[in-house]
This record gives structure tokens, sequence and C-alpha cells, in this order.
């Protein structure tokens, strides 16, 4: 996470013990590899007039040394935490910076990032995510963050006990369910967000525009795995999915990839974008046609709609992807990546995740 030295420090007597610790803690969580600070040159002078131990002080020297850019990083950033050396409680400015005090940190120390998925897994995927981006764009940041596992439909409890706990900047990222773009999202997302939106603690919350997270992952990176699993099923289906894409270009992000995507889903919600679609020639094969013809879903409860219009890709997608990743680089699969249909998609969320856990290279002792 960016910390942004407050003008407020000019005022502060450095000499205070409260005060001192407070900026001791925090510069060696950036001599850690764990954070970055930003600061104005006159800011940094003024901490430099005291004494602090050997690492912090040599941390002062670098921010000394690259103030001017690290101030003018800090604002376009998409997310910063403004430190005052007056006591205030912590709170939100707006969607991308918030507040706390010097002598929070000072008292409860220096919080981690953290990145929640619905599960690990996820969060895996995530943090991959802003790993591609920083090795395409050469930030010279390293992206440091803790994962933690939501537990799927608990992820609004367990970001709310984080939140309670405070001690961890949480980023959370959940699936929309939406089985197309105007739909509305899941109950887990719309608790999650408007956690976050009313917390006055740094939380901040990220709901795919995508269905899941496999509708998410790059088109070629999956293309990449299917083929290094060398299934003949899984590539006849992969393959008329791609036929589906081809002429619905947006409609890979709302497919059900894990269990195929059910004729209910044009008598529902979603009908007006699901409609010309039907009229897909793979829809076709895979539709009951009755059900085409009555214009209605025979099936009495959605669970019981086995009739698909597009099938199922794998359930194990995300497994498949981030072990043929595992055999990259990160620059090599952020080209592959970047290049897919949907790869800016990839690189805008990539740059949210890496610029939440931004941290400077770690010192040397």
């Amino acid at each position: 996470m960016l910390y942004v030295l407050d003008e407020s420090f000019l005022a502060q007597d450095f000499t205070q013990l409260q005060a001192h610790s407070g900026v001791e803690l925090l510069l060696y969580a950036v001599a850690q590899g764990k954070h970055i600070v930003a600061a104005s040159p006159g800011v940094v002078s003024h901490l430099l007039a005291f004494q602090f131990s050997a690492m912090p002080r040599a941390m002062l020297l670098r921010l000394k040394a690259n103030a001017p850019e690290l101030m003018a990083r800090s604002k376009t950033s998409r997310f910063r935490v403004r430190v005052v050396s007056n006591p205030v409680a912590q709170h939100r400015v707006s969607a991308s910076e918030w507040v706390i005090s010097l002598q929070w940190i000072s008292e409860h120390g220096v919080p981690t990032s953290a990145l929640m998925g619905e599960d690990v897994s996820d969060a895996e995927v995530y943090k991959l995510c802003a790993l591609h981006h920083a090795a395409l764009n050469r930030t010279g940041l390293n992206v440091h963050l803790e994962l933690l596992n939501g537990g799927v439909a608990a992820t609004p409890r367990v970001l709310r006990n984080e939140v309670d706990h405070r001690s961890k900047f949480v980023l959370c990222i959940t699936d929309s369910d939406r089985c197309c773009p105007s739909a509305e999202l899941n109950q887990t997302s719309k608790a999650c967000q408007q956690l976050a939106e009313a917390a006055d603690w740094v939380v901040a919350h990220i709901a795919l525009d995508e269905r899941e997270l496999e509708n998410f992952l790059p088109r070629n990176l999956v293309d990449d795995a299917i083929d290094r699993l060398g299934c003949q099923d899984t590539n006849t289906r992969r393959d008329a999915l791609t036929r589906i894409a081809a002429d619905h270009p947006d409609a890979w992000g709302y497919l059900d990839l894990k269990e195929g995507t059910r004729l209910r889903a044009l008598f529902g919600e979603c009908d007006a974008y699901w409609r010309p679609l039907a009229e897909h020639q793979v829809c076709k094969e895979n539709a009951n046609k009755k059900c085409l013809l009555d214009e209605s879903c025979s099936a009495v409860a959605k669970a019981e709609c086995k009739c698909l219009i597009a099938p199922s890709l794998t359930n194990r997608l995300v497994e498949h992807v981030k072990e043929f990743m595992s055999q990259q680089s990160n620059h090599e699969g952020a080209k592959r990546a970047r290049t897919s249909r949907n790869g800016a998609r990839w690189s805008a969320v990539g740059e949210l995740i890496a610029e939440w856990g931004a941290a400077a290279p770690k010192a040397r002792s």
C-alpha cells in the first residue's frame, strides 16, 4: 500500500516517543518490502533533522532521493493511506483514500496489505493478475499481499471480521454471478460492496463484471491450458464455445463455463441478451427444440433445467490455468494474456490489485 506522510508532520516534534515510534515502525515495514511511502521534500527534510535508527534513516534518505517521483505517483494512485501526525480517528476520505494517525500506528503496528478471494485459489489467481501488470509495466515496485480465504458464501462475514480486527488493509474480489451485463450482482457481492462503502477502515471491494473468475481468465491462457490437457472432449466443448464467442464476443463473459449455460437463461431477466444467441447453430444443437418453440422452460424449477444452450468447458478451469501459468515467467504470461480478446480487462484489474499491494523493493540489511 502507498502511505503518504501528511504535511502536518512539519509541526510534529519527533523526539516525542510515540511519534518517533510510529515513524520507525512504518519505515521498517517499507524496508521489509511490505509497503511504499511518499512525502514532500519538506516533510522528509524535517524528519531527517531528528535521530532515527539506522534502517529507518536509510529509508528516509532513499525517500529524499525519490520524493518528487513518489509524490507524483501518490496523486495518480488508485489507493493511498494518508498518515497524519495529529491523533484523529481513522476514516475514509474517498473510494481511493483513507486517513490513519501516526498515534494509531505507534499503538497497533503497521497493517499488512491483503487480498481476499472467495477462496484462496481465487486469491492466488488475482495476485498473478497483479504480477502480470507489474511485469509488463516495469513500475520498479513489488506486489506484497497476504492472501485470504473468504469462504465463498461466508465472504461478507469474513470480510466484516477483518474490518473489525483492523490488522490488515483488505481488497476483496468476488464473482458477480451475472448471466448478462444488465443482471444484478449476487447477494455476496452486494453485501461486500455495502460493507466496503460504509467501513471507516481501509477496505475495498471489486465485483467482477464477468459472471465468475473462469470468465475473467485471459482467453489465450485458457486456450493454452486446454491444449496442454490434451482431452478431446474438452477440446470439442471449447471449440463450440469459441464459435459462439466469435459471433457474440461479449458472451464469453456470461457463459456458465463450469456447468453449461441453461436454456432457462432465455426466459428470465437476461431474455433479451440471450435470445439472439438462441439462433446460433451451437445453441440449436444443444437446446430442447420444444422449449425453444414454446418460448418457455418445461422444468418447474431452475435447478431442474437440464437443457443447455451452450456446453460447459470444465469445472476445474481455474486449476488448469493456474498450473499452466506456473510453468511460465510472469512476463511471458503477461504478454500472452495481453493479446487475449479480454486482455484489457485482465490488465485493468491487475493494475488495481498491484496498487493495493504496492511495495518498495526489500532493503539490504
